[in-house]
């Protein structure tokens, strides 16, 4: 009895701890920031700009000093527009086709002119031809054919193209023999007139005329030879054009037969046949 009086006693001496100092209390603990990492006191990270940024170039300065040199490889040098005039058309003036009382040299440009010749110049990107509005081998060639040999005296073109090429696909085309022989003493009029021409360029036009004649139709053509071969004579020593002269020469021997060579050396004496 008296043992539990003294324990009771000393119990109710003894202060009593509170909870909290017997327990930690929940709020004791450290509570848990809710600030923002950015707001901690790290270290700040590398600014991603803290290189300097290259500089810009503007549109204007570099359209004046800062354009780059390598931007576009170097053009090469651009080369002159081709003429539209063939290499015979540039050698002679161009004809005023527009003015309605225009003297012409010879008939064959009045009459290409009023729309008598049915042809006309195809004007291609690197060679011109001669375009016909029906095929050749069944043109008229009387009087066709002469009125193109008078076109070779013409000195200005379309009239020096169409009259020298027309001749030729003429003279060329399949069975024109028969069509030219009767018109042999016409058109080696105009040949030998082409052939008296002071015009170079006219005289070696003369030349290659003959020389296609003589092709087409061979012996026919050894009667009109002396007429023929007399302003040849005249430019057989020309060395200008004497490789052109023999060159027809030597046609004219071999297409007109055993008869056509004393022919030509009674009228050029200087021709030879080695």
């Amino acid at each position: 009895m008296e043992k539990s009086s003294l324990v009771s006693k000393g119990k109710e001496k003894a202060p009593m701890k509170s909870a909290s100092s017997v327990r930690p209390s929940i709020t004791a603990k450290p509570t848990i920031s809710t600030t923002p990492k950015s707001t901690l006191a790290k270290p700040a990270p590398r600014s991603l700009t803290s290189k300097p940024a290259p500089p810009k170039i503007s549109s204007s300065s570099s359209s004046s000093t800062h354009k780059p040199s390598i931007s576009k490889p170097a053009a090469s040098p651009s080369r002159p527009p081709q003429k539209l005039t063939a290499k015979v058309f540039d050698k002679n003036k161009q004809a005023d086709l527009f003015t309605v009382t225009k003297k012409h040299k010879t008939s064959f440009g009045v009459v290409y002119s009023n729309g008598g010749i049915p042809c006309r110049v195809n004007h291609g990107s690197v060679k011109h031809t001669v375009q016909w509005d029906i095929p050749v081998y069944t043109l008229e060639y009387d009087p066709l054919i002469v009125t193109c040999a008078e076109g070779l005296l013409e000195t200005e073109h379309p009239y020096v193209f169409l009259s020298r090429l027309a001749f030729k696909e003429m003279v060329e085309a399949p069975s024109s023999e028969m069509k030219i022989i009767p018109l042999l003493g016409k058109i080696s009029l105009h040949i030998r007139n082409a052939l008296r021409a002071p015009e170079k360029d006219t005289f070696i036009a003369g030349l290659e005329a003959l020389e296609q004649l003589s092709l087409a139709v061979g012996p026919a053509l050894n009667p009109h030879l002396s007429s023929l071969l007399v302003p040849i004579n005249k430019k057989i020593q020309d060395k200008s054009v004497s490789p052109i002269v023999n060159k027809v020469l030597q046609v004219l021997d071999q297409s007109g037969g055993p008869t056509a060579l004393p022919i030509i050396k009674s009228k050029v004496p200087l021709y030879s046949t080695a």
